[in-house]
């Protein structure tokens, strides 16, 4: 108990909720060229990856999407780019 657990099932055809923090809260998405780097590689992710976005908020540090993924094993790649 106390550890966060990675076994999130990735099953396809199905709807995702996904949300993601900035380490320590970081304000790393302030300024609005930041924005518009996570826009960038997030819609080309999205589209690399078959996730289809049905609504997403991008805060200062951190963001939220509920979207349709076809292959739910391209969940992974598609979060590490989008992070990277």
């Amino acid at each position: 108990f106390g550890k966060h657990r990675f076994e999130h099932g990735q099953v396809g055809r199905q709807v995702y909720f996904v949300t993601a923090r900035c380490r320590g809260q970081f304000h790393a998405l302030s300024a609005e060229e930041a924005k518009a780097i996570f826009w960038d590689r997030f819609d080309r992710y999205a589209g690399v990856y078959g996730f289809e976005p049905w609504v997403t908020s991008l805060l200062d540090n951190h963001y939220h999407t509920v979207g349709y993924l076809h292959e739910g094993r391209n969940l992974s790649a598609m979060m590490q780019r989008v992070h990277g």
